[in-house]
């Protein structure tokens, strides 16, 4: 069998011109993860499992499926982190974000009863007028997060931000030592079922308690 490359002949004219043709195949994906040879970091990843961008498996956790959460509080009617260590908390979180830039970040603004009703009573009698109101008080807590992640590179268009007002209380309005935890924004990106993440934390129903917004 000869191994002389295949040729194409082309006529100009009188005259036959033959080209040597070389077949060039395309880079393969031996692992089969949907991640190409000259990219893929873990070229022998088992059958079936969940790869990164760089074809690596991604990490579960013991009780689940693997997701980033962040959780940070606030005082009553602030729309600033209740300490320092958040922001650099969510520093932190963006860059792991940033290896899982294919899913979307979902982020909770929440406020307490007590929040809510100062907020009702803004424009009545009942209203001190030393008692800062911000009626957006829970969108804000949610846009403080947002931005602090886009600040860190994360692009704005894959982080969903909702509204949830008192929705999901997670601590009695009598204990007002701890009614901060009312105070809060909780947000995640979860690598599979986002299930996992509602069941956990009570938050069956969240598109519809909660207003989407963006800014």
């Amino acid at each position: 069998m000869s191994d002389a490359k295949p040729k194409s002949a082309k006529n100009y004219g009188n005259e036959i011109y033959e080209t040597l043709t070389t077949l060039i195949p395309p880079i393969p994906d031996s692992d089969g993860d949907g991640v190409l040879d000259d990219i893929d970091n873990c070229p022998k990843t088992p059958v079936n499992t969940v790869v990164d961008n760089d074809g690596c498996p991604v990490t579960k956790n013991l009780m689940g499926p693997f997701a980033l959460e962040i959780k940070t509080y606030f005082e009553q009617g602030g729309a600033e982190f209740l300490r320092e260590g958040y922001a650099t908390d969510i520093d932190k979180l963006a860059d792991r974000f940033a290896a899982y830039s294919y899913l979307p970040i979902i982020i909770l603004g929440h406020i307490s009863k007590p929040e809510a009703l100062l907020i009702q009573t803004a424009n009545s009698k009942q209203a001190s007028d030393k008692t800062p109101i911000n009626k957006q008080l829970a969108q804000d807590r949610a846009q403080l997060v947002k931005d602090r992640l886009v600040s860190q590179g994360i692009s704005a268009s894959k982080i969903f931000t909702y509204d949830c007002g008192t929705s999901y209380q997670v601590i009695s309005d009598d204990a007002e030592a701890n009614i901060f935890m009312n105070q809060r924004v909780f947000g995640w990106s979860a690598v599979e079922d986002e299930k996992y993440i509602v069941r956990s934390y009570g938050l069956e129903g969240y598109k519809e308690k909660c207003k989407a917004f963006q800014r």
